[in-house]
């Protein structure tokens, strides 16, 4: 009997380049898909970050236009006011300018006599000595405590405390707090309300007047306590 050989088929072993081949075929197929991947995670990463970025934007945009709309409502709030610490504080402020505005009286007084003095010492100064001589008659005759309440309301008046003389008729008492303490307030009351200038025409007088109500000393004092009555 013969024995039948049978034949077998080596499979080849594959070359040294071809497994090299195919090792940096893969490794180039993995590097694309890595490639791949980080480049879509990167996009997405960026277009989450560009929506946040629009949403912050909005916000704030919204954010805006809320304040503004709020801004819309600009009416104005009254303070409270303790009524009773306001009328002392009021009658102390009036108390301390009557006294300044005496003492700047004396002092204007004193300086013009001095200026006359020196006036009347030379005939060519006849003129300027007879005017001084009238601005002197007309300070002397000033009365203090009323220019010193003048003052200081006119004071209020520029802080809204008080109204303007030519509307004190139809002033509203609960729109200006400060009006009825005024006339109630013995070292003030209706009469330093009114406007004096316009009434006087004496141009000496209003000079003389001037002099008190400009000195710095008293003008220091009404611009410290005329606006801070409020209590």
């Amino acid at each position: 009997m013969g024995s039948k050989s049978t034949s077998r088929r080596k499979v080849p072993s594959p070359s040294p380049e071809a497994s090299e081949s195919s090792s940096s075929e893969a490794s180039s197929s993995r590097s694309a898909m890595e490639v791949e991947e980080a480049t879509t995670m990167d996009n997405s990463d960026q277009e989450q970050a560009s929506d946040i970025n629009t949403n912050l934007e909005s916000n704030e945009f919204d954010d805006g236009g809320d304040s503004d709309f709020e801004g819309d409502d600009d009416t104005p709030q009254r303070p409270k006011i303790d009524a009773t610490k306001a009328k002392t504080k009021l009658h102390h402020v009036a108390k301390t300018l009557r006294a300044t505005a005496k003492k700047t009286k004396t002092f204007e007084v004193q300086k013009l006599v001095k200026k006359l003095k020196g006036l009347q010492k030379k005939a060519s100064f006849v003129d300027q000595a007879a005017s001084a001589e009238k601005e002197l008659l007309a300070l002397k005759s000033i009365d203090t405590a009323l220019l010193a309440g003048r003052a200081l309301v006119t004071k209020m008046v520029k802080a809204k405390l008080l109204p303007r003389p030519s509307e004190l008729e139809n002033a509203d008492g609960e729109e200006y707090l400060y009006l009825q303490m005024v006339k109630d307030e013995e070292l003030l009351g209706v009469v330093v309300l009114s406007d004096p200038v316009a009434a006087d025409g004496d141009k000496a007088l209003e000079r003389a007047k001037a002099k008190i109500t400009s000195s710095k000393v008293l003008a220091d004092q009404v611009g410290k306590r005329g606006g801070g009555c409020q209590g």
